[in-house]
């Protein structure tokens, strides 16, 4: 029937090339009143929808609880609203790698946020949020002509401010909304609550504005508009026509804004960073369910691990700067040291090279571990993922790595951040493909690649707690296929890949040992399952 054909391509179940239009949810967002939404609800109507996008019928409920909000918050019935589902992400595997230039391998989780976002004649953003797990419920309000420089809030109010803020700075946006969030997404879990806070609020300012046309012009792909919403969270100039401000205080990329935006249902996605670009869609093993296991040890990126988050992203933009630094002849000679972006000063845009209105704030686009590994693999004629090309960068690299120079980085971290970098990206997640690709997944082979990133995240990147370390190893011995740390450490989830048939009796051996063993983490840790990822952010109106 066409109303499902519509409702597929709404949320974007259509393949996709390595660069792609803006999604539906961008360029052509439906719209209804808040009454009507609330009638369709109770009606049975939007359960109907949310079942066809591959969502479960039961969050109609949550979308009803929204909207009510505004309505007793003095929004009249009749006011224009829209309605988004935008979720949560899966790591698969990627740690770390997307704003070093390497690939992640990503999918959309069966929780997150549903959004209802009524029209106001004003230019003020004032957000509901209400947290389903921990009962809580808070307000903000932001001024969306907001300077760069203000002052933003503290807590999860950071990320709708600083997007109003720079949506209104680069864009010119005067049209508020009174925004209602309900989310069933656990807070600081590790997948990307955060993120989809900053896709929400830009979901909904751009509908209110009417900006697909000036996104066509300036962001005119996917991947470019994933790239600038990375470049909103960080505070990065995202070209010449679209500059930054303070950001949220992370250096993270846009991995996360890339999977929440632009996955698809029963899909896991390989996208390389830098540009940013689709390598390959893989279908979730049918075979298989995800376990999702919630540790309860928080990853606030925003405030008491923002410095250890933020210290990944340094080691390699210092290791790939030891490895274009002058007096390093041979690898990556290609690229010029003396730009910039070598000593931190800017990063690479989004989307294509030549991409109207995504330009480069220097004449030569920083180094990162990708490319660096790129201009190795080229001088020595070898493939990326050759371990000759590691041991090059890796010789190149040795002479800055010998600890108590200005970086303050001990001896030997630029080191083991490049193997954590070459292995994750340019081995594991390309054999991982390979694996998944295959009419019959060998197993083992999934579980061997797997349990390498797991040991690496702990060995190399040195981000895992004692929880997310435990977490994948007992998922292991319960006789999950595969399980793996995710989000950004310190804290966070894992998620465990297990035969479908012995899905519920593992979830709740899992969830029984670990309350054993951690007891205190009780009050937070959550688990659940998911038969088969959902689709990415998408309107449900």
């Amino acid at each position: 029937p066409k109303a499902a054909e519509d409702t597929k391509m709404m949320c974007g179940d259509a393949r996709e090339s390595p660069t792609s239009p803006l999604p539906a949810s961008v360029s052509a967002p439906g719209s209804t009143s808040v009454a009507a939404l609330i009638a369709d609800a109770d009606g049975g109507a939007l359960g109907e929808r949310l079942a066809a996008m591959g969502l479960d019928a039961s969050r109609s409920s949550s979308f009803a609880a929204a909207a009510a909000r505004l309505l007793a918050a003095g929004v009249a019935p009749e006011t224009r609203a829209t309605a988004f589902w935008v979720p949560g992400r899966i790591e698969v595997l990627g740690k770390h790698t997307d704003y070093a230039g390497g690939r992640s391998l990503l999918c959309a989780v069966n929780r997150g946020f549903s959004v209802v976002a009524a029209d106001r004649d004003d230019a003020v953003l004032r957000v509901f949020a209400s947290f389903e797990l921990t009962g809580e419920a808070d307000v903000a309000e932001v001024a969306l002509a907001a300077a760069p420089e203000a002052a933003s809030p503290a807590g999860w109010a950071v990320y709708p401010a600083v997007t109003a803020r720079r949506l209104a700075r680069n864009f010119g946006i005067r049209g508020g909304v009174d925004l209602a969030l309900s989310c069933d997404l656990p807070e600081a879990s590790g997948m990307s609550s955060s993120s989809a806070v900053v896709i929400a609020t830009f979901l909904c300012l751009s509908a209110r504005n009417r900006l697909s046309a000036q996104l066509r012009a300036r962001l005119p792909t996917a991947e470019a508009l994933c790239h600038y919403l990375g470049c909103v969270e960080n505070g990065q100039d995202c070209g010449h026509e679209l500059p930054g401000d303070a950001g949220v205080g992370t250096f993270g990329g846009s991995e996360d804004h890339t999977a929440i935006l632009l996955c698809r249902r029963a899909e896991l996605r390989v996208y390389a960073f830098c540009p940013t670009a689709l390598e390959a869609t893989l279908p979730s093993p049918p075979s298989l369910t995800w376990l999702i296991a919630v540790s309860g040890a928080t990853a606030r990126k925003g405030a008491e691990r923002l410095a250890e988050y933020n210290n990944a992203a340094l080691l390699a933009r210092a290791a790939a700067a030891a490895a274009t630094a002058p007096g390093t002849e041979g690898v990556a000679s290609g690229l010029d040291a003396r730009c910039p972006g070598a000593g931190g000063g800017c990063l690479r845009a989004g989307g294509p090279a030549g991409s109207a209105g995504v330009k480069r704030r220097c004449s030569q686009p920083p180094p990162t571990l990708a490319s660096v590994t790129a201009a190795a693999a080229a001088e020595l004629g070898l493939p990326r993922s050759d371990q000759g090309v590691r041991r090059a960068v890796l010789a190149r690299i040795a002479s800055a790595d010998r600890g108590g120079g200005p970086s303050g980085f001990p001896a030997g971290a630029l080191a083991r951040r490049y193997e954590q970098f070459h292995a994750e990206s340019e081995v594991l997640i390309p054999a991982v493909r390979g694996a998944l690709s295959q009419r019959e997944v060998p197993l083992p082979t999934l579980a061997s690649l797997v349990d390498r990133s797991q040991a690496l995240t702990a060995s190399h990147l040195r981000n895992t707690l004692e929880e997310t370390e435990w977490l994948p190893a007992a998922a292991r011995r319960l006789g999950a296929v595969a399980a793996s740390a995710f989000g950004a450490g310190f804290g966070g989830s894992v998620w465990a890949l297990v035969e479908a048939g012995r899905a519920r009796e593992i979830l709740a051996e899992w969830s029984r040992a670990y309350a054993e063993e951690y007891p205190h983490r009780q009050a937070h840790a959550r688990f659940f399952a998911m038969e088969s990822p959902p689709p990415g952010a998408c309107s449900v109106v």
